[in-house]
């Protein structure tokens, strides 16, 4: 009954890990022309990117207390996984070396 409860979960988190990062560009777009900055695609792929990994980020805080979320993120969502907290991890060390 497992293997059921991974795959409709894993739809589930795809799907909701495009559609976060759409809304975060979207949402970009839409804060850049309200501030009167030139529209631009070239920072849509970072954005889209920091967006994606909402979806694990909160996976990976769920997982502390539930335990449905922690079985599929360490059982079919390891590399998910590694990429957010690759990205997570750049995101911290290029903000303490940041020199304000």
């Amino acid at each position: 009954m497992e293997p059921v409860l991974n795959a409709r979960m894993d739809g589930l988190v795809d799907a909701v890990t495009i559609g976060v990062g759409c809304f975060v560009v979207l949402a970009k777009l839409g804060i850049r022309r309200g501030k009167g900055k030139p529209l631009s695609l070239s920072p849509c792929g970072v954005d889209l990117l920091h967006g994606t990994v909402i979806t694990p980020f909160f996976l990976m805080i769920a997982s502390v207390f539930n335990n449905t979320a922690f079985e599929y993120l360490r059982s079919t969502s390891p590399v998910m996984t590694a990429i957010a907290g690759g990205i997570g991890l750049l995101f911290v060390v290029f903000e303490l070396v940041k020199i304000d």
